[in-house]
């Protein structure tokens, strides 16, 4: 029981021990997300440290088709596929079509569009 405390003039105190100096180096990052009640589909750019954008973006895709336990998540990072699907390129449109179904085709090209304007691809 006294292995924490020390005793000082007679009075005990409970030792104190520096917390760890632990050094970070976090990555800061931007997001944008649409989704309806079948697709969602997360943005991601991340940040240089004067939060500049880097090239380039991350789409987390979660299809929420059928039960919850159920729900399945992707992570894509290819711009060049991204633009293919945006441009109905034959070989992206068939790859979009091995996950999606023509809903979510055309939610997920609605979505890189949008990602287009606003300068994220």
């Amino acid at each position: 029981m006294t292995k924490d405390r020390i005793k000082i003039d007679g009075v005990w105190y409970v030792k104190e021990t520096a917390p760890k100096k632990i050094t970070l180096d976090p990555t800061h990052f931007v997001g944008c997300v649409a989704e309806n009640s079948d697709f969602c589909f997360q943005a991601t750019k991340l940040l240089h440290d004067d939060r500049s954008m880097y090239p380039g973006v991350d789409i987390e895709f979660t299809d929420k088709r059928g039960n919850r336990e159920d729900w399945k998540t992707e992570t894509w990072d290819s711009d060049a596929w991204f633009r293919g699907i945006y441009n109905e390129n034959p070989e992206s449109m068939e790859t979009a079509y091995e996950t999606l179904d023509e809903d979510g085709v055309e939610f997920f090209r609605a979505f890189i569009g949008y990602l287009i304007e606003i300068e994220w691809l």
